[in-house]
């Protein structure tokens, strides 16, 4: 029983950790590119939330 729910709990924590990673790396990408020229970060993050969202529908396909 107590193995059970330490595997869901690790297995929620990677899921996490993982979601954490990602969004960490879309931040400093958008903040790279907006120190560069401020509006290419707002152009950089619709462009990675536009793919964030049509690729799960190409995947699904």
């Amino acid at each position: 029983m107590k193995n059970t729910q330490m595997n869901k709990f690790v297995s929620f924590c990677r899921a996490v950790a993982r979601d954490l990673t990602a969004l960490a790396g879309v931040a400093s990408v958008t903040y790279g590119a907006w120190l560069v020229y401020e509006p290419m970060g707002y152009l950089v993050f619709g462009s990675i939330a536009l793919a964030a969202y049509i690729a799960p529908m190409i995947a699904g396909s």
